[in-house]
Formats: structure tokens, C-alpha cells, sequence
């Protein structure tokens, strides 16, 4: 599995970033396989068996993500250099990455949190939301996407893969 994910980082581009970014994706499921049995305990000791449980699953989603995004941090960067000066400041917890300041990090994560509770209250049975009139609730969506909008960078970043 990390040979396949490994491989998928040089097909992506030629460059260390890439390499330790499929890396990093078979070390995920690597361990993640490794850990399984573990976890399952864990879960059951928490009183939490049942893989369909509301904690389990945005628990999953959280370790997922988080995990993902670092490995982004080596797929994006120019080099090496860069991808290791960015883990080092999140590592220090230095909330100035160059390209947010921490005001629209955190604006960033609000927007993110207030989406994430629209779609759990729209994917539920007799969810709240779906009671809104349908203009209501595009309005709303239309005004998210705008704030994220205007929390990008004020750079363009070239599309990657015109860079080859």
C-alpha cells in the first residue's frame, strides 16, 4: 500500500514534496490498519462500539481531515524548504503563515463550523433546515460561499498542473 501511494506522489510531480505527500497518504492507511484493533477497544471502552455513532463519525472526520491538510502542506509548497519552514510554525503554534494573518484563520474555521452544522442539521430526519423556503436557505449558502470568498489570499496561486 505505501508503494502504490509513494508511486502516486511521483505521478503527481516530480519533487520530494510530492513523494513525502503520497508517503504520508500510505502511512495513514498503514497505520490505520495496524491500529484498528486498538482503536476498536478504545471505542468499546468509551462505551462507543457502534461505527455509526455520531462521535465516531466526527471523530473520523476530524483525524481525516487534519491528517489530509498536513500532507497539502508538502503537495503545495514550492520545496522542501517550505513545506518543513510551515510545519515548524505550526509546530510553534505561529499563527503567521505568510498568507492569513490570525484573524482570517479563525474566520476561516468559524465559516467551516457554521457549514459543517448546516449540513448536520440538513442531512438529519425532519432536519431544520430543509423547513426553510428554498430562496432562504440559497440566500444563505450563496452569503457563506461570498465570506469564503473574501478570506482567500490576495495572491492567485498558479493552477498546479500548468506548471509541468
Amino acid at each position: 500500500m505505501l508503494a502504490v501511494f509513494l508511486l502516486s506522489g511521483l505521478w503527481h510531480g516530480a519533487g520530494w514534496t510530492f513523494v513525502i505527500w503520497g508517503g504520508l497518504h500510505g502511512f495513514y492507511l498503514v497505520c490505520g490498519r495496524l491500529t484498528m484493533p486498538l482503536r476498536q477497544r478504545l471505542w468499546a471502552a468509551m462505551g462507543v462500539s457502534d461505527k455509526t455513532s455520531a462521535l465516531r463519525r466526527v471523530g473520523g472526520a476530524l483525524v481525516t481531515f487534519h491528517l489530509v491538510t498536513f500532507a497539502w502542506i508538502f503537495f503545495r509548497s514550492a520545496d522542501l524548504g517550505a513545506a518543513l519552514t510551515v510545519v515548524r510554525r505550526i509546530a510553534a503554534f505561529d499563527t503567521d503563515l505568510g498568507v492569513f494573518g490570525a484573524v482570517e484563520l479563525w474566520s476561516a474555521g468559524a465559516l467551516v463550523a457554521v457549514l459543517a452544522a448546516a449540513h448536520w442539521l440538513q442531512s438529519r430526519p425532519g432536519g431544520r433546515v430543509g423547513r426553510f423556503p428554498a430562496a432562504v436557505r440559497w440566500a444563505a449558502y450563496a452569503a457563506l460561499a461570498l465570506a469564503a470568498l473574501n478570506l482567500r489570499p490576495a495572491f492567485q496561486a498558479p493552477f498546479m498542473y500548468m506548471q509541468f
